[in-house]
């Protein structure tokens, strides 16, 4: 567990790290900013890669994601529980990191792979940050994802993701 500013390594797109100052630049005095300090208008680059979930109990929904986003699992994802996109062992490890989120409250920066139905490799670097009404506890998540990808390939993920790289930011420090 290491400081927000010293979550992303070197390695990090440009793109994440602006991301990521953007939304330390919104939370103000608190742990994280709420939802409604989140302004398309401030962040008109970042949309394609965005993502909201909104925290209900123990479970995620998606209440948007960008174009880059909705692109890659192949359907609109408002709605969509994260469950919906994977099977059980998927989506636990992924459910276990967003309710790790929560429950600290903290932030993750994220390298996987994902294969496509026809196996082609998927990279991805993402941040998942919280936000909160009473900026102390998270009621919605925001994440960025940026591809890397040397195909224009949209075809649907397959089952499985493996995790290259994962970094955790503990928010009270």
């Amino acid at each position: 567990m290491v400081p927000i500013d010293q979550l992303l390594g070197d390695e990090a797109p440009t793109a994440l790290r602006e991301f990521v100052d953007y939304w330390a630049s919104r939370r103000g005095g608190g742990l994280m900013p709420s939802y409604s300090d989140i302004d398309p208008i401030d962040i008109p680059w970042a949309l394609p890669h965005l993502y909201i979930v909104e925290v209900r109990g123990d479970d995620f929904v998606f209440r948007l994601a960008g174009e880059a986003v909705a692109e890659r699992y192949n359907r609109p994802m408002k709605g969509v529980r994260i469950s919906d996109l994977f099977t059980s062992s998927s989506s636990s490890e992924i459910l276990g990191r967003w309710r790790r989120v929560v429950s600290k409250p903290s932030a993750y920066y994220s390298y996987t792979q994902h294969e496509t139905v026809r196996g082609i490799a998927v990279r991805a670097r993402r941040i998942l940050l919280p936000l909160g009404a009473d900026r102390k506890s998270a009621d919605h998540l925001i994440g960025f994802t940026v591809y890397e990808e040397t195909q224009g390939n949209t075809e649907a993920f397959s089952d499985g993701m493996t995790t290259r790289d994962v970094r955790w930011a503990d928010l009270t420090l």
